[in-house]
């Protein structure tokens, strides 16, 4: 296949650079989009006060990992998402106001995971991150045939003042940044 050819001395190769560029930002737009959409789907989002007992233990563990793992490598086996997700179901047991049922789902998944390896199979990822309101942490799971564990802890975290996410996330900052460039420019026009 013959590659197109760009004259970048002519204003004729401005415009198609100008054009190239467009469409990179277009088609990153629409990239975005159908990234947040899927993640809307096999992603469980809740948002839980900072001042919640599983929010601090788990951005501390997340740190902690990747701390000890310069210094002790061989103490933290197993990806970061598994400790995160271990630091999570501790501190739901130790909250009083996760209820009994809960707890007992807890505990009964707890008790059969006796290392990180074994969350393998069943957890892809668990993450925990302060929000652009400092007064919350997302946590981001994706849970496979744990279904009543997650059921477990999403109630538990909603008893402590969490919210569960549904759907396609918020547009991020640099989405609304390329967005609001392309409006300006007269590249983009959003429907009324």
């Amino acid at each position: 296949m013959k590659k197109p050819k760009v004259d970048r001395g002519t204003s004729s190769g401005h415009a198609q650079l100008e054009e190239l560029v467009t469409l990179t930002a277009k088609l990153s737009l629409q990239t975005a989009a159908t990234t947040r959409r899927l993640a809307g789907e096999v992603e469980t989002v809740v948002l839980i006060p900072l001042s919640a007992g599983p929010a601090v233990d788990m951005l501390a563990t997340g740190l902690m990992y990747h701390e000890g793992k310069k210094d002790k490598p061989s103490q933290w086996q197993g990806a970061p998402h598994q400790y995160v997700w271990a630091a999570l179901i501790k501190a739901l047991l130790a909250e009083s106001k996760v209820s009994e049922k809960n707890k007992e789902v807890l505990r009964r998944h707890a008790s059969k995971v006796k290392n990180p390896e074994e969350l393998v199979p069943l957890l892809p990822t668990c993450i925990a991150k302060k929000t652009r309101d400092q007064q919350f942490v997302k946590v981001l799971q994706t849970a496979k045939m744990l279904d009543p564990v997650l059921a477990a802890v999403v109630a538990s975290l909603e008893d402590l003042g969490g919210r569960a996410m549904f759907g396609a996330a918020p547009r991020s900052g640099l989405e609304r940044a390329i967005g609001g460039f392309l409006q300006r420019s007269g590249a983009f026009e959003r429907p009324a």
